[in-house]
């Protein structure tokens, strides 16, 4: 099975993260997505973090009507960093079968060779590459690319976090339920 993953912080989830899926899940002819919630990824200090229970709780109430999509806890580290190569290789292991595509924005090309085990990921990971306004959708990095088109979608975690603590509308940032949730525990 071809399974495109995709993982991060969605600290919230929101509805860039889901057009992501989509298309990914459309252009690269993929038969799944699994969201991969990240536990404790290194690259990231934020003191604004909504806990991991929490995160993944409100992407189950995201994923309710997809589905092609579904949520992976592969990447609950605990305190331990969170690193895309562990990740990969567990999930090779775990699901020799299926062949794994890692989706990714465009913005993140320049940050890859920062990655732990850079080397490993260029041999052993196929990226799947979102188009984001702003950035060259190109790279020079040796690797296994397969660039895919999207809509350009205008929202961020950040932004909806500010949003959040303003007492703001969330209306077509987020799923309806993950607003009701984020009102709720907020």
């Amino acid at each position: 099975m071809k399974i495109g993953l995709l993982g991060g912080s969605f600290n919230p989830v929101h509805n860039g993260h889901l057009a992501l899926a989509q298309a990914a899940l459309q252009k690269l002819q993929l038969e799944q997505i699994w969201f991969v919630p990240s536990q404790n990824n290194p690259l990231k200090t934020n003191e604004d973090k909504l806990s991991y229970p929490f995160r993944c709780e409100l992407l189950q109430a995201a994923l309710q009507n997809y589905p092609n999509f579904k949520i992976s806890y592969a990447d609950n580290t605990g305190n331990k960093p969170s690193y895309t190569d562990q990740l990969i290789k567990k999930l090779q292991q775990k699901y020799p079968q299926h062949q794994f595509y890692f989706i990714i924005g465009c913005d993140i090309l320049p940050k890859l060779p920062q990655w732990h085990n850079w080397p490993w990921l260029q041999q052993n990971v196929n990226f799947a590459v979102a188009n984001r306004p702003g950035y060259r959708q190109k790279t020079e990095l040796k690797g296994n690319f397969t660039f895919f088109k999207m809509p350009p979608t205008a929202v961020s975690a950040s932004q909806i976090r500010q949003k959040l603590k303003k007492g703001e509308n969330l209306a077509g940032l987020v799923p309806k339920a993950v607003a009701e949730k984020l009102s709720e525990k907020l």
